[in-house]
């Protein structure tokens, strides 16, 4: 898992919090029969909402394929490509991003269909190659019928969208 994905986790996290301090809150309530069902509620509420990350956290991480990461020359932004695995349900989906290299806040330069055989990433990508510290290329499979977006730059980093020539598979 990578930094990038912890902000999309802040809300649920935030309803643990909220649970957690009623549940202390209410150990300070003068009257038993006020304390003990605000105490059981959040007490279940907080146990879903673990439950609730778990599930958010482990459903991620096992249909998700990452690419190892590749940093800019000077080391200041990171590129990440992650490959939404889908299966019998259709075609992989690959998302590639782009952070600062100590920022959890990533922004997404290129999103469309590509096929994961981690850790061997095939032709079909897409692959990604820092031209120099300012210059990031993205490589993709042209494939008809699917849609395919491709930013022309993030972060101050200009994306160079390039694609693969004609020996991809179709999805």
């Amino acid at each position: 898992m990578d930094i990038s994905e912890l902000p999309r986790y802040g809300i649920v996290l935030f309803v643990l919090v909220m649970f957690v301090a009623l549940f202390v809150v209410a150990k300070r309530l003068s009257r038993k029969w006020v304390r003990w069902p605000v105490r059981g509620v959040t007490s279940l509420g907080a146990g879903l909402t673990v439950l609730l990350i778990a599930l958010f956290v482990f459903g991620d991480y096992s249909c998700t394929a990452r690419a190892p990461k590749a940093y800019s020359p000077d080391g200041k932004h990171v590129a990440i490509i992650t490959w939404g695995l889908q299966g019998a349900l259709g075609a992989d989906m690959a998302t590639v991003t782009v952070r600062h290299r100590y920022s959890p806040f990533a922004r997404n330069v290129y999103s469309g269909p590509g096929e994961s055989d981690y850790p061997r990433v095939r032709a079909t990508g897409p692959q990604v190659r820092w031209v120099d510290n300012k210059h990031l290329l993205v490589r993709y499979c042209d494939w008809p019928g699917s849609d395919q977006i491709c930013a022309s730059h993030s972060f101050g980093i200009e994306v160079i969208c390039e694609r693969l020539p004609s020996q991809c598979s179709q999805p």
